[in-house]
């Protein structure tokens, strides 16, 4: 036997016992990732896809119609409310746009927990037109807390509340596992 096929036969042996290693490694990680628990995402986006009329002077809950997403099902929109299904800390991102304000109307936008304002957002005209206000934060929640997202303006009259994934959206999620 030469010096060639001695070198060729004991690389040929070296990338076995290193495909060996490699093999009982990947099966190692294999094993220890579906021993795992999955963790699942938590969260919501609900947005208004067709515009409505509301009064001012007086708090309203925004009525949504449509869903981005929903991962575990936690948003109802029948009574437009979000319940938390574990305890932990939640994003909570809420906006309003409202249609045809006129200089110097108000727009109020809040995040109620259990009935209880969390997170405020006003927002003042300066000219005629769409303004929107945006109510967010992490707030930390219980299971089984509900979130609802509410607005109020001042503005001498009725106003459209806007339609469109960008315009009205609420968006929850859970950022900790």
């Amino acid at each position: 036997m030469g010096k060639g096929s001695a070198l060729g036969i004991f690389l040929a042996i070296i990338l076995g016992i290193g495909g060996i290693g490699i093999g009982l490694y990947s099966l190692t990680k294999i094993n220890q990732v579906s021993t795992q628990p999955l963790q699942t995402k938590i969260g919501a986006s609900v947005y208004v896809n067709e515009s409505y009329s509301e009064s001012d002077y007086a708090i309203h809950t925004i009525h949504f119609d449509n869903e981005s997403y929903d991962y575990n099902d936690d948003f109802d929109l029948t009574t437009d409310t979000f319940t938390t299904p574990e305890s932990g800390n939640y994003l909570i991102i809420g906006t309003v746009t409202v249609s045809s304000f006129q200089d110097a109307e108000i727009l109020w936008v809040t995040v109620y927990v259990n009935n209880v304002k969390k997170i405020e957002s006003i927002a003042q005209s300066g000219d005629s037109g769409r303004l929107s206000a945006t109510a967010t934060d992490v707030l930390e929640l219980n299971v089984n807390d509900t979130v609802v997202l509410k607005q109020m303006f001042e503005a001498g009259d009725f106003r459209e509340i806007d339609g469109g994934k960008e315009s009205t959206y609420l968006t929850i999620y859970k950022i900790d596992s």
